[in-house]
């Protein structure tokens, strides 16, 4: 995303605000798998009590 993007976002929606590049998320969740697939990786919810980064991730 552009710096402008960005703070259009943050204009919208107010700060703080998270960002979430649901195709860097599973790019990387794919390459850990790749070097550690015995490892299950578990999402912390108390992190981001907003469940949809969990939901979009296990689909």
């Amino acid at each position: 995303m552009t710096k402008k993007q960005l703070q259009d976002i943050a204009r919208e929606h107010g700060t703080p605000v998270v960002v979430i590049d649901h195709d860097i998320v599973r790019a990387n969740y794919r390459a850990f798998h790749t070097h550690l697939p015995k490892v299950q990786a578990y999402y912390a919810v108390k992190a981001n009590p907003a469940l949809a980064p969990e939901k979009r991730h296990s689909a």
